[in-house]
């Protein structure tokens, strides 16, 4: 993560304490650290923490800062870099994370508390309602079908941001289409994956649209879910990233980051995604559990192929116009 001074910085929770750690051009360089819950909040109104530090790391406890802290790392000869960890630490959800930070290829960056993906929100527990509650919440973009959105709905606990929710596509004839497949082996259902994923785009279009479009609107914080937070919402959150000038490499690290956050074990036995893929050939239901960067590939290369760009993508399936898309990146890229 180039950026300033600064060859690379990140925060990471870890048993109960906040770790940072940064690398900078010129390690004889200390850097001051301050912190703030607000995703924006100006350096000269964050809280100093640390004034000299040179060894490149610092550990603070959670007590000790606000529920979702905001770092600023900045050298004595001005360079400067907001972090923050990526994970919301949700008992009732997986694959909860803020999805700023990212730099773009003309060396700006993904605004940091603005845009959040998750997996389903129905078990989420006081303690994550909490948290959630502080972070400024005007809208939820739920990409399930109806069919999953009844059988596990989200009852919000305070005051709910706005619920938008997909309406049944095509997602339900796939999932009949892969439950009819025969026995198959693990290179023919990881085949059958990457083909699913690239038609994702067409499928979800309608539902994309609409998302976009609240995203051009400024209808953010917003944060978007589906059931496993992996595969609709990830292919959503690929376009996205890709549409803001995220390079493709650090698109498809993002989409396969839902590898390790997202455990299929951890869901209760009568979760209906759990039920569908025990019904699975088992290659295929392995192959559909994975967060493979092939398959995000898969549906970057189809919109690629068919519209000429992601550009093209935007303004002729979505209808989202070079205008709208300067107006995304306006408001959602910082520097």
């Amino acid at each position: 993560m180039a950026g300033g001074g600064f060859v690379a910085a990140e925060a990471n929770i870890i048993s109960n304490r906040y770790e940072l750690r940064w690398v900078t051009r010129d390690a004889r360089q200390p850097v001051e650290i301050r912190i703030s819950d607000r995703a924006d909040a100006a350096p000269n109104k964050m809280r100093l923490i640390a004034r000299r530090d040179r060894d490149g790391r610092a550990s603070i406890a959670t007590h000790q800062l606000p529920p979702r802290p905001y770092f600023w790392l900045q050298t004595e000869d001005g360079a400067a870099m907001r972090v923050a960890p990526r994970t919301l630490p949700l008992a009732g959800a997986q694959n909860a994370r803020d999805i700023g930070g990212y730099a773009t290829v003309d060396g700006r960056r993904v605004r940091w508390g603005i845009i959040y993906r998750s997996s389903a929100l129905a078990r989420l527990n006081a303690d994550d309602y909490r948290l959630l509650n502080t972070l400024g919440l005007r809208t939820i973009y739920d990409l399930r079908t109806e069919r999953e959105q009844a059988a596990r709905p989200t009852r919000w606990v305070g005051e709910p941001p706005t619920m938008h929710a997909a309406r049944d596509r095509a997602e339900d004839l796939v999932m009949r289409e892969l439950t009819a497949m025969g026995d198959v082996d693990q290179a023919a259902a990881r085949s059958t994956v990457i083909a699913l994923f690239a038609r994702i785009p067409e499928l979800m279009a309608e539902d994309y649209a609409e998302l976009f479009r609240l995203l051009v609107e400024g209808e953010a914080p917003l944060l978007v879910h589906c059931s496993a937070g992996k595969d609709r919402t990830g292919v959503a959150v690929a376009l996205l990233l890709s549409a803001l000038g995220v390079p493709r490499q650090t698109v498809l690290s993002d989409f396969a980051l839902s590898q390790q956050l997202f455990q299929l074990d951890a869901l209760p036995a009568d979760d209906p995604g759990k039920l569908m893929l025990a019904r699975l050939p088992a290659p295929l239901a392995a192959a559909l559990i994975r967060t493979d960067p092939a398959y995000a590939a898969a549906a970057l290369d189809a919109v690629t192929e068919q519209y000429g760009s992601i550009e093209g993508y935007f303004e002729q399936r979505l209808g989202i116009n070079g205008a709208a898309l300067a107006r995304l990146r306006a408001l959602y890229l910082e520097g």
